[in-house]
């Protein structure tokens, strides 16, 4: 019994029944029985299963078709605030305005464009025509072919149809370069002269663009070198071949060796090699230094 006394609103769960089956089919009883659901809210004890069933059967009925939803909208309208409340927080706010105000135009037709929506966005395939709006006027000057909408722009430094890529013939093209920069060179170290007597920071910067310059000329230099090295080789196996004889190929570490002999022998041209010995060792000694465990790992000290 779902309206009875206050033992038994307390019913055993075999009690309970599910009239929404019933609700459905449109039986009579089954709207008494709703309508004393409704009525049973009313009381001030009220066990939470049976709250529980509303709540099932509610979302049930808003399913329904719109005449059994105009009386349910009909009896809730009947019931106290606080139970409306209490509905509102169970069902969730959508769902209850729905169930409480019924779906209105606005809503249907919300409903309906959020959907159309959903569809047009789904993907339908690379290769079907391109949708365009028709409040949009078509312009005069717009590209009927699209191979014809204009030329491409490319980088030749990154294009096969440039050709390869060869740094030798490369250095050979633009060897005036070197002139152009030996120049600027020159006249940042008069720039650098006539700063250091007035504005030191602008002077710090003229040094530091001359370093980069400097720095950029050793490594160049080292690279020409390596290639030498290469070419020097692969001319004496060419030269060995003529002769009959079978090419002999070095390893890395021995190109390696052949190109600090190089180094080294430039360096002691240039009178620059003790210099470069010295920080040669002071940079060992600084990793030798990093690789040394500390005085708290050597002796545990945390």
């Amino acid at each position: 019994m779902l309206g009875g006394s206050e033992d038994e609103m307390y019913a055993s769960d075999d009690d309970v029944v599910d009239i929404t089956d019933m609700l459905e089919d449109g039986d009579d009883t089954a709207t008494v029985c709703y309508i004393t659901i409704l009525k049973s809210m009313t009381r001030k004890k009220m066990k939470k299963q049976l709250l529980q069933i509303f709540v099932l059967v509610l979302f049930r009925l808003v399913l329904m078709k719109k005449n059994t939803l105009a009386n349910v909208i009909a009896d809730l309208a009947d019931l106290p605030l606080g139970k409306v409340r209490e509905m509102k927080e169970k069902l969730g706010l959508k769902l209850f305005n729905k169930a409480y105000f019924g779906a209105t135009e606005a809503t249907k037709k919300a409903e309906e464009s959020r959907k159309k929506k959903l569809e047009a966005k789904k993907f339908h395939g690379q290769h079907r025509p391109k949708e365009i709006s028709s409040k949009r006027p078509v312009s005069a000057f717009r590209p009927i072919y699209q191979e014809n909408v204009g030329k491409k722009k490319r980088d030749p430094r990154f294009d096969n149809r440039a050709g390869l890529f060869k740094e030798r013939c490369f250095d050979d093209n633009y060897r005036f370069l070197e002139d152009l920069k030996r120049q600027e060179k020159e006249v940042c170290n008069e720039a650098v002269a006539c700063e250091e007597r007035g504005d030191s920071e602008t002077a710090e910067k003229i040094r530091e663009t001359i370093r980069r310059m400097e720095n950029r000329e050793r490594t160049k230099a080292e690279r020409k070198m390596k290639e030498e090295t290469l070419r020097e080789l692969r001319e004496a196996n060419i030269e060995r071949m003529m002769h009959g004889e079978r090419p002999v190929f070095k390893t890395k570490a021995q190109v390696k060796m052949m190109n600090l002999e190089k180094k080294f022998k430039q360096l002691k041209k240039d009178n620059k090699l003790d210099k470069y010995m010295k920080r040669k060792a002071k940079k060992e000694a600084h990793k030798d230094m990093k690789k040394k465990p500390s005085f708290e790992e050597m002796y545990g000290y945390q």
